[in-house]
């Protein structure tokens, strides 16, 4: 058995980790991608509760949200850099170690500023993690079985998602808001103990860039700032969006010139991984602005009680579980631009359900809600399977990073979609918002009937394929 941070993956006929290390490695990894998951999705309902306790305007407290959300997203590709130069499993269990002693600091938090510093720091330990769970998982899987496996790990990430919502409202009924955090201690304890079965995987030697990651941290903030701002002040967004576009042509031009970038320019060369980087943003834009659209049309539109919304949006999540389970025994009888090409299909169909079904009786809006759930499910681990095996194994951590900018960037450019269409007026808003979900979903569509044209045969081979 190969030691933690050993420098070679185990041999191509040794494929993956032996059992029963295998099932501790993955378990560690699942577990914290859905504590790490759990932690920006639960915040949302206590926002009121801790604005109202520690004096924070409403407004203020939403960078309980953001400052987490941020502090992701400008550490993933230095992250991953890191992972690449000292073993995943050290940046993962460090990350694991920041994560639940930041919540414990939340938990205690004395006032707000202490609260948001802690925040900055829990963003930095699930950066640590995120950057490094997709080289782990690739690494701890037999080739043969990680389709299965990273399904898994997706149906449990997908669950997570969907249900922080409502378990943190079932907390919150029963207990104080710092228990939120709380809860994160023992998971995240046992979690990084696991965390020392994880594969070994190979070190590359990189010095680290301090220009591209200040221009990394300068691009991916302010384009998820403006996207933020465009919704409310659109003078301000756009002014933020420039900016960040003038950051990302000098990252761009910076590491285009360079051997070994921040910016992996080498994997957009990967035909597979673009079309499924690009497919990915689309899809996490049209969930999330279907689920911030779709509360305010039950109850605007709708009439419907928050009871008889809470039940209907419980569809949702169960649909995207059952389906992710079953998705990954069709990728490889379809292909992942298939069923992604089918998943955008599924999405039109249910908002359409969503939208036309009569008033009479409300749970005849549940087969929309669960077609909703059946796409993300079918979309979700095809997808990511094609964006994690189409790079070399040494460069997953780069390509883990990248999935997490999508996703990131794809929310935050729903929601603002989402924004604009409720902005309108109260009577057309929410449908005007469920509209763009739609329109967000046929272009999922359309880049999956070219990515079947372009790339047929790899699809049903699982080939690698170079522009």
């Amino acid at each position: 058995m190969s030691a933690p941070d050993s420098l070679s993956f185990p041999a191509p006929a040794d494929d993956g980790l032996r059992m029963p290390r295998r099932a501790v490695a993955v378990g560690a990894i699942t577990l914290a991608a859905i504590l790490s998951v759990l932690d920006g999705s639960m915040l949302n309902v206590a926002l009121p509760l801790i604005s109202a306790e520690t004096g924070m305007s409403p407004a203020a407290s939403v960078w309980l949200l953001n400052a987490y959300q941020l502090t992701i997203v400008a550490s993933l590709l230095p992250l991953a850099v890191a992972g690449e130069r000292v073993g995943y499993a050290r940046v993962f269990r460090l990350g694991l170690l920041l994560f639940t002693l930041s919540a414990l600091a939340c938990a205690f938090a004395p006032d707000a500023r202490t609260l948001v510093s802690a925040r900055i720091v829990q963003g930095l330990g699930s950066g640590c993690i995120m950057s490094s769970a997709a080289a782990l998982l690739r690494a701890a899987y037999p080739a043969r079985l990680f389709a299965t496996g990273l399904g898994i790990n997706t149906m449990a990430v997908t669950l997570a998602a969907a249900a922080g919502p409502a378990l943190s409202s079932a907390i919150l009924a029963v207990a104080h808001w710092r228990w939120l955090f709380s809860i994160a201690l023992p998971a995240g304890t046992l979690a990084w103990l696991c965390a020392f079965a994880l594969p070994a995987t190979p070190r590359r030697p990189t010095r680290l860039d301090l220009p591209s990651m200040a221009l990394n941290v300068a691009a991916l903030s302010l384009t998820v700032i403006g996207l933020d701002r465009l919704g409310v002040h659109p003078p301000t967004g756009l002014a933020v969006l420039l900016a960040a576009a003038a950051a990302w042509l000098a990252w761009i031009r910076r590491d285009a010139r360079r051997a070994r970038p921040l910016l992996p320019l080498d994997l957009f060369a990967i035909v597979r991984f673009r079309l499924s980087i690009f497919t990915s943003l689309l899809m996490f834009a049209t969930q999330m602005a279907s689920l911030i659209a779709l509360p305010f049309h039950f109850h605007g539109d709708r009439g419907l009680t928050l009871p008889q919304a809470a039940l209907l949006l419980t569809v949702w999540p169960i649909g995207a579980t059952v389906t992710t389970f079953f998705a990954s025994r069709l990728l490889a009888r379809f292909g992942a631009a298939t069923l992604c090409a089918t998943a955008a299909i599924v999405m039109v169909a249910g908002l359409s359900w969503i939208l036309l079904a009569p008033d009479h009786l409300f749970l005849l809006l549940a087969p929309g809600l669960a077609l909703g759930g059946i796409a993300v499910g079918l979309f979700q681990a095809p997808n990511t399977h094609d964006m994690l095996s189409s790079p070399p194994r040494d460069r997953v951590g780069a390509a883990g990073g990248m999935q997490a900018i999508a996703r990131v960037g794809g929310q935050s450019l729903g929601a603002t979609l989402a924004g604009i269409g409720l902005a309108q007026s109260d009577r057309i808003g929410p449908t005007l918002a469920i509209a763009f979900a739609m329109g967000l979903a046929l272009m999922v569509l359309a880049v999956n009937l070219r990515r079947r044209r372009f790339l047929p045969a790899m699809e049903r081979t699982g080939t690698m394929a170079r522009s």
